[in-house]
């Protein structure tokens, strides 16, 4: 059986959108600058989980007020995800 689950956030919770703060640092050592795009899925925009506990791999960056920016980071093989916060003053990201 095929079940397609589609969630489009069309009004964002207030103050937090896609988004980057311009200059952030990779996420990981190895890892791609997040440039000026906040959603990074790959070759596509959808980001898909199987009954397997498989999924897509990629990361969607997250901004809200006061400059807070998260990513939430899903690795394919396994489906998990990881939140993590840029800290500003020490510019570095650190599990949240």
């Amino acid at each position: 059986m095929d079940l397609t689950l589609r969630i489009v956030l069309e009004q964002p919770t207030a103050g937090v959108d896609f988004g980057l703060l311009p200059g952030l640092p990779p996420v990981d050592a190895g890892s791609a600058v997040p440039g000026t795009d906040p959603i990074k899925l790959g070759s596509s925009s959808i980001l898909t989980f199987t009954a397997a506990g498989t999924s897509s791999s990629g990361s969607l960056y997250l901004l809200g007020r006061r400059s807070l920016q998260y990513v939430i980071r899903v690795l394919g093989e396994t489906g998990k995800t990881r939140v993590l916060k840029f800290d500003l003053h020490g510019q570095q990201w650190k599990a949240s």
